[in-house]
């Protein structure tokens, strides 16, 4: 069906880019849009990454979300840090937290669930690495909440619920934070927090740099690193003749 409706705009192929969800019924793995997170990443498999120069690249990512309730009326008092582990996609376990954006549907799924409705300020879809603010507009127990443009939905399932209730009252306030030791070509993590904090990347397993010219003979194990790395985090790496 995906193939054929685009028939009249020049589609020629159709290839299936990742794997699916037979249990709950929806593609599973990483979709990144122009840096607009569309659904989370697998940590156990490479995502395909497009870059805007064409060239293609593969790593291994893992969503480690957060988020925290600030409340204009009384900033002294400091509300828990929360995470979130799914993005855009039914609920898979009795208890967690995702969040829905526009990319999903008109609505959000129902059943044992509370949905915190955020307005986000400007009216732009959250994307990756890019802090940004929102104010709870709404809180509705039971899911099926709308999804306007401009808008994302904090869900918490199960007794996740409670923390909805208890920290993302009407009025109050979210902040992203900044993700941290990330090649900017890659989804690590989205931090709704205030004051901003890091939040870290986690199961990278491979960064490529690409050189004007030939450097070395492939892989010679002998030669210094190519170049240095500034992260906290150790790796290896050698020179490869592509």
């Amino acid at each position: 069906d995906a193939m054929r409706s685009r028939l009249g705009e020049g589609a020629v192929v159709a290839v299936n880019g990742d794997f699916f969800n037979l249990q709950n019924s929806y593609p599973s793995g990483l979709l990144m849009l122009n840096q607009e997170l569309v659904s989370e990443p697998e940590p156990t498999r490479s995502a395909l990454i497009l870059e805007a120069s064409g060239l293609l690249r593969s790593a291994r990512v893992e969503l480690d979300g957060k988020w925290q309730a600030v409340d204009p009326a009384t900033p002294t008092i400091v509300y828990p840090q929360r995470g979130f582990i799914g993005v855009n996609r039914p609920a898979e376990r009795d208890t967690e937290t995702i969040v829905y954006t526009p990319r999903y549907g008109d609505l959000t799924p129902t059943g044992d669930r509370v949905d915190a409705l955020i307005d986000v300020d400007g009216g732009v879809a959250p994307r990756a690495n890019v802090p940004f603010t929102g104010t709870v507009q709404s809180v509705k127990p039971g899911g099926g909440s709308g999804i306007a443009p401009g808008k994302l939905v904090i869900t918490g399932v199960g007794t996740a619920g409670e923390r909805i209730l208890s920290d993302l009252v009407p009025g109050r306030r979210i902040v992203q934070g900044v993700v941290d030791c990330s090649p900017d070509l890659l989804l690590a993590s989205h931090s709704l927090v205030d004051p901003p904090m890091a939040s870290v990347v986690k199961g990278v397993r491979q960064a490529a740099a690409r050189f004007a010219k030939p450097m070395v003979a492939f892989g010679d194990p002998r030669l210094p690193d190519p170049f240095v790395v500034d992260c906290a985090e150790k790796g290896i790496g050698r020179w490869a003749d592509t």
